[in-house]
């Protein structure tokens, strides 16, 4: 019962987000357009209750991004000190690792799409979204965050995606296209490693 829970928490609050945040990208675009190169993130704090038939409710959502310290049950301090990490803050120490990986995915998943993104410099944003999403993985794992959107190991997003085209921005279709094809690159890696 406890996936399922999770499943419903991370839907309402994908929903919530998405239903929420045509505002703040409009913003964020005009700002990169004005040359911005930091990112921006905000805190949300969701207040669920969960029904004795272990149906999840959203009660509110809190913008004040409270984050209490350290006790029992929570452990804040050391869930902040790891979001700034996600957020770069310390530039992404583990890039090295994959960055090269992700290049040889780009190139292939390019050679795809007419025209080929790789050699279109327009395309530069849309690597570098790539990119965020890879580093916020990448430096996730040893922590207690991970991405509910796009989601990380379903293909959740995508239903949610369909629920109303203003759902879907040239970013979201593009990185949903990334990693669809991530996922027949990596399958297709471990039936060649099968038959070898």
């Amino acid at each position: 019962m406890g996936r399922a829970l999770y499943e419903q928490v991370e839907r309402i609050v994908s929903l919530v987000v998405l239903l929420a945040r045509e505002e703040p990208l409009a913003l964020h675009n005009k700002m990169l357009e004005g040359g911005a190169t930091y990112r921006r993130f905000l805190f949300l704090s969701p207040d669920l209750i969960v029904d004795q038939w272990g149906r999840v409710f959203l009660e509110e959502m809190n913008t004040n991004g409270f984050m209490p310290g350290d006790d029992v049950l929570y452990h804040m301090q050391a869930d902040t000190a790891s979001v700034v990490h996600l957020l770069g803050a310390d530039g992404f120490p583990s890039r090295p690792m994959y960055e090269n990986k992700v290049l040889e995915l780009w190139k292939g998943f390019c050679e795809r799409r007419t025209p080929n993104c790789a050699e279109d410099p327009v395309d530069e944003p849309s690597l570098r979204s790539i990119f965020e999403a890879v580093d916020e993985e990448v430096h996730a794992f040893s922590t207690s965050w991970y991405r509910i959107f796009p989601s990380l190991l379903t293909s959740a997003h995508e239903v949610l995606q369909d629920l109303a085209p203003k759902f879907v921005t040239p970013r979201d279709a593009f990185l949903r296209d990334w990693l669809r094809y991530r996922v027949e690159f990596v399958e297709a890696q471990r039936k060649q490693d099968d038959a070898g």
